[in-house]
């Protein structure tokens, strides 16, 4: 069911005219507060306390660390056809305490452009983002989710626990000092480099794949084996020693996949990590769905469901009483 909020609507004259610009609005207890242009995010942010929400519109964002426990929200990573609404994005970010842990960080709906420094971050969510390149340079990410998320390049060093759930990730180094333990994917897609999986190595991993599919990247660095269950291996003279726990081995992207080309096409869209139908009616996973981001229980889709804009304009001058006309309306399915 679609439900309409209005958040803030204004009493205008006929004569004014509203222009569209980036707007973010926080939400602390029964209170909301409007901020407005490329600064917004930061001016919200620096009002909120934990606990508290930032909804964000569609546009481009300035450049943020993020050190304290709230949930961010936009509208979503891609341009939404159905609602007619272009992506949210923030131009570079950094997130969590650079000296001290946060905890239960919580984004969604966002893309994050040029570079992302996960810090010390505890318990944190990430739900239908899209990262062009995150990095974890000497610090740690514990407990971590990601839930339907592209990720373009992951450098990895230190990850703890984390959770990666109907996500397309490029892990681009991933080496026996990295430190990282307890990781899983489940129902991903995974470029991953090099390594060797013998059925003897199933039981020492540092990280768990569970009906995913794994590529091989072309990073060259030793890697510490993984534990692989009802996965499929992409890779030209096979990527799997052995059929050990419900693996196969395929030889190239095409022979999987009907349209998708690789994790760095400029592109995503739905219809690139489908299966080729005999795979997905033949191969399935440990629940019985298509192995990939399209079985499990969170099925692939980069449509923000959780509250978003639909409306966000500005009258470009206050009226008579100094006030600004604002037109927001935000929805939720």
């Amino acid at each position: 069911m679609k439900k309409t909020i209005v958040l803030a609507l204004a009493t205008m004259l006929s004569t004014v005219s509203f222009a569209q610009q980036q707007i973010a609005t926080l939400n602390h207890n029964d209170s909301v507060s409007v901020f407005y242009g490329t600064t917004a995010l930061q001016q919200a942010y620096d009002s909120a306390v934990n606990g508290d929400v930032i909804l964000l519109s569609s546009g481009a964002f300035n450049q943020i660390s993020i050190e304290k426990s709230i949930t961010i929200r936009g509208n979503g990573i891609i341009r939404d056809t159905i609602a007619d609404a272009e992506p949210t994005i923030i131009n570079g970010c950094s997130i969590g305490g650079i000296y001290n842990p946060v905890s239960n960080i919580v984004i969604e709906g966002v893309r994050f452009a040029s570079s992302t420094n996960f810090c010390r971050l505890v318990n944190p969510t990430f739900r239908k983002c899209m990262f062009d390149l995150v990095y974890c340079n000497q610090a740690n990410v514990q407990n971590g989710v990601f839930v339907n998320c592209i990720i373009h390049k992951y450098y990895i060093t230190r990850n703890y626990n984390t959770q990666f759930v109907n996500s397309i990730v490029n892990f681009e180094s991933w080496s026996s000092t990295s430190n990282s333990n307890g990781c899983s994917m489940i129902n991903c897609i995974a470029y991953l480099p090099p390594f060797v999986l013998a059925q003897s190595e199933q039981n020492i991993p540092d990280i768990t794949c569970t009906n995913s599919i794994l590529i091989t990247s072309s990073y060259l660095a030793s890697v510490n084996p993984l534990a692989t269950f009802n996965c499929i291996g992409i890779k030209s003279n096979g990527y799997f020693e052995d059929s050990a726990s419900g693996n196969h081995n395929f030889s190239s992207l095409s022979s999987v996949f009907k349209d998708f080309s690789g994790l760095q096409n400029s592109k995503f869209i739905e219809t690139e990590f489908e299966l080729q139908d005999s795979i997905a009616t033949n191969i399935l996973g440990s629940d019985g769905t298509q192995i990939g981001v399209y079985g499990g229980m969170a099925p692939f889709t980069p449509r923000v469901t959780t509250p978003r804009y639909v409306r966000c304009n500005v009258a470009p001058h206050t009226n008579a009483e100094g006030k600004l006309s604002v037109d927001v309306q935000v929805v939720s399915e």
